[in-house]
């Protein structure tokens, strides 16, 4: 259960180091808002120029990252108390409490508001929101899958019990990644009141958490570093690369072809994936806490660090150029795929003036939409990618819908098999 896991780990090291950022590798600390060793800072989102964290011991808390040098706490009554992770899904945001699932409305970013709870049978722990549905990892209690349509009244459609403790999930496509403490179970979720365990890899420790993109489920695995896993056959999940961490591989996140990972200890590392089978070290660095989670904004990361949110200049690690005249596009687009046609996955690259959400959408000859794409969600001005996955799908052609705004932009493309 989440708290004997925080317990476990809070005693195997205490205390907290000097404030200072050391012994890093093209990553600069910039900055932190300091919260006390009272706090426990577990979980970090973005939405437009704020941050909103998880501190399980002081609530829900808002931060604007405007200037990301000197975030900016806002004063507010915490929305949920002991909050455990925090996702934004348009105007919403999701965040598993222990006992429930607390559904926040953000049409007013800095003033979140409660839309409604879904209170689960054991201890929400992990959430991954993914079209109308929300995926629970409910610890002792396995997979709850819950219909969102209507956040004010979330309905639970579907469950996955677990002879193993469930600590996070990932879906991709029409599957759900589960790190348990025994492995990565993969399980077919194509009809989420039907849930179906497809595959496992037992893992040497418990997984802490997972992260997906296409063929490759990322694992945080605690002391034995960070596991990528082969999924595209689901039926026989296989391990191809091993990523020796200095700390404990805690957390996990994907930013295109990069992988930060929440050394707890160690503070974050960033490896660069784009040959998922050879990863290999971009950029590093001690945190002056324990991290758990770390998101990427504009070059810099954001780590939810235990007593504190450090920011740290990642700009170098990442590739980012910092002094580019005119680093934004000036108009909406999107690229024509690669490869095209294509029999397993094709991939867009698009552009945004500024920042906004963006949904993308399969659709027939017809007209007649067949996918809400994954990478549909809020996006900042520049340049981003986005993967179709044929999976499931007949062969044929179809049209990829891009909408920003007022703006509507479609591409052909034709799935071989």
């Amino acid at each position: 259960m989440f708290v004997r896991k925080a317990i476990a780990i809070l005693m195997i090291i205490a205390g907290v180091s000097s404030a200072s950022a050391q012994n890093s590798l093209r990553v600069r600390y910039v900055g932190m808002i300091e919260f006390g060793n009272q706090a426990f800072v577990h979980s970090v989102a973005v939405l437009d120029t704020l941050l909103y964290l998880a501190d399980y011991n002081s609530g829900f808390r808002v931060v604007n990252i405007i200037a990301p040098a000197t975030p900016r706490l806002l004063e507010l009554d915490p929305p949920a108390d002991h909050p455990i992770k925090i996702v934004t899904s348009g105007s919403y945001v999701y965040v598993p409490d222990y006992l429930g699932l607390w559904i926040g409305d953000v049409t007013d970013r800095a003033n979140p508001v409660r839309a409604g709870y879904y209170n689960s049978p054991g201890h929400a722990v992990d959430v991954f929101v993914l079209e109308d549905f929300a995926y629970v990892a409910d610890n002792d209690y396995g997979l709850r899958i819950v219909d969102v349509t209507t956040p004010a009244a979330p309905q639970e459609v579907g469950v996955l019990d677990s002879a193993h403790e469930l600590e996070a999930v990932a879906v991709w496509g029409s599957y759900a990644y589960l790190a348990e403490n025994a492995g990565l179970r993969v399980v077919d979720v194509s009809e989420p009141g039907n849930p179906v365990s497809e595959g496992f890899i037992e893992l040497p420790e418990k997984a802490w958490d997972v992260a997906v993109d296409g063929n490759f489920a990322y694992v945080a695995v605690g002391l034995s570093g960070v596991r990528i896993v082969d999924v595209s056959n689901p039926e026989s999940p296989t391990e191809v690369a091993i990523y020796d961490t200095p700390g404990r591989a805690y957390g996990i996140t994907l930013v295109d072809t990069l992988a930060f990972v929440a050394d707890y200890d160690k503070g974050f590392l960033i490896l660069s994936v784009t040959d998922p089978t050879h990863p290999h070290l971009r950029g590093f660095c001690d945190t002056p806490g324990k991290a758990y989670e770390v998101t990427l904004v504009n070059g810099y990361a954001f780590v939810a660090d235990y007593s504190n949110l450090g920011v740290y200049d990642c700009i170098e690690a990442v590739g980012v150029t910092k002094d580019d005249p005119d680093p934004l596009p000036a108009t909406f687009s999107l690229s024509p795929a690669f490869p095209n046609p294509f029999n397993s996955r094709t991939t867009f690259n698009f552009t945004l003036p500024r920042p906004g959400m963006v949904k993308f959408g399969l659709f027939d000859p017809m007209g007649r939409q067949v996918r809400r794409l994954q990478s549909s969600g809020w996006y900042f001005a520049g340049s981003h990618r986005v993967v179709v996955d044929g999976e499931g799908l007949a062969a044929g052609g179809y049209v990829v819908q891009m909408q920003a705004g007022g703006n509507v932009i479609r591409q052909g493309v034709v799935l071989l098999k």
